[in-house]
C-alpha cells in the first residue's frame, strides 16, 4: 500500500475528506497537532466514494385503476452505484400533455404506490425515479393507464 501525506486541515474545516478528491476506497489516519507536539495516529479508517447516480427503476407497471387512483409497482434499479435508495419519486401527467406533476407522498423505499386525486375517465402517463444521497436517477420507462 502506498502512503501519501495529506495536507493539514484546521479544526474549523467541516469536511476535509470531500476536499481531497478521493477515488474508490481510500484509507487514512488522523493525528492531532498542538504547537510542536503531535499525537499518535488513530487506527486506520477508510472512505469509499460513490461511483455515480443510481440507474432508473425498472419494470414500472400499472394495476387496476379506480375512477380517481392508479396503483403502480416497479422493481429496484439494476445498479445502485454505491448509493442507497431513500425514496422513489413518482410523476404523472395527462396523456398528450408535456408537464409532469410529482405526486406528493411520504418518502418511501417501497416498490409500489398509488397515485390518487386523478380525474375519472382520463388517460395518464406515469414514471418513477430513485432518490439517493448522490441525487435522482433517470426516470423509468413511461407506462400509460386510464382511470375508470
Amino acid at each position: 500500500m502506498q502512503t501519501t501525506p495529506l495536507p493539514m486541515f484546521p479544526a474549523s474545516t467541516l469536511d476535509p475528506v470531500s476536499t481531497l478528491g478521493l477515488v474508490s476506497t481510500t484509507e487514512f489516519q488522523v493525528a492531532a497537532i498542538a504547537g510542536d507536539a503531535v499525537s499518535s495516529f488513530s487506527s486506520t479508517a477508510s472512505a469509499t466514494t460513490l461511483s455515480g447516480i443510481t440507474t432508473a427503476p425498472r419494470t414500472l407497471t400499472a394495476g387496476t385503476s379506480t375512477t380517481t387512483a392508479v396503483p403502480l409497482s416497479w422493481t429496484a434499479p439494476a445498479t445502485l452505484n454505491g448509493g442507497v435508495v431513500t425514496n422513489y419519486r413518482v410523476q404523472y401527467r395527462v396523456s398528450g400533455t408535456t408537464t409532469w406533476v410529482t405526486f406528493s407522498r411520504t418518502a418511501s423505499t417501497s416498490l409500489s404506490g398509488t397515485v390518487t386525486g386523478l380525474v375519472a375517465a382520463k388517460s395518464y402517463q406515469f414514471q418513477v425515479a430513485a432518490v439517493t444521497a448522490q441525487g435522482v436517477s433517470a426516470y423509468s420507462a413511461v407506462v400509460t393507464k386510464a382511470t375508470r
